[in-house]
């Protein structure tokens, strides 16, 4: 399941950030890969830093494990459709920037591949 070229990752929904009960929010979304590959996700403040994601109840692609960390990592085998759905302290998103969720993609040859959305913080 490699392809010729670099991973290609498509975005399938619109990300969205919704809050919960138990004073977290949850980053919502679905992209496609065409090949098998290493995926990373992280979110990124306005500045560029990275934000602390709680691996426990966070997922991409599969189910994560762990304790919080700045980057979620998984292993994709096959080409396809993922959810990736990361859960984030609310105090880590408060304010008023717009945050980006930003997914890498490197295959078995170490060809990289990027995808980068927009999150706005949910109020509450």
């Amino acid at each position: 399941f490699v392809s010729a070229a670099r991973p290609r990752l498509t975005l399938l929904t619109e990300i969205t950030a919704s809050l919960r009960s138990d004073q977290h929010v949850l980053v919502l979304g679905r992209f496609a890969i065409d090949t098998q590959a290493h995926l990373y996700a992280s979110i990124l403040t306005p500045s560029g830093s990275r934000i602390v994601v709680a691996q426990t109840g966070s997922r991409l692609g599969w189910w994560v494990k762990g304790p919080p960390t700045k980057t979620i990592q998984s292993l994709q085998l096959q080409p396809g459709a993922l959810p990736v759905r990361l859960r984030v302290p609310k105090r880590a998103l408060q304010g008023a920037g717009r945050y980006t969720l930003r997914i890498i993609a490197i295959d078995p040859y170490g060809r990289r591949s990027n995808l980068t959305a927009r999150i706005q913080a949910p109020r509450g």
